[in-house]
């Protein structure tokens, strides 16, 4: 909630996708008895996606969602601020962090 700027008062209303940041991290973590710096850094690092994830989830930016062919619209196609640290993050922390493979992220289509 620290990194959104939203009131503690609304945590339980995102405590499913806080939920889901944590295992998705867990998941891909490329450490398997972390340290405490470690720990610390897959912490920041569930922390972001979440913050990834409200921002997506709150957004009035997306115009437009399709599921055959998968496909998505954004109005004016700016990388927010969640996206841009999460981003940072993985890069950052690629040697404790699995990158590789499919992480489902954004579609970009031409």
């Amino acid at each position: 909630m620290a990194l959104t700027g939203k009131d503690v008062s609304e945590m339980c209303r995102w405590r499913g996708i806080i939920d889901d940041a944590c295992r998705y991290v867990k998941a891909h973590a490329a450490v398997t008895e972390p340290d405490r710096e470690q720990s610390a850094r897959l912490e920041l690092l569930a922390a972001a996606y979440a913050y990834r994830m409200l921002e997506i989830c709150d957004t009035d930016r997306i115009t437009s969602f399709t599921a055959g062919d998968v496909k998505f619209t954004s109005s004016d196609g700016k990388t927010g601020r969640a996206e841009q640290l999460w981003e940072q993050l993985c890069r950052d922390n690629s040697d404790i962090f699995n990158t590789n493979g499919f992480i489902f992220g954004r579609i970009v289509t031409a």
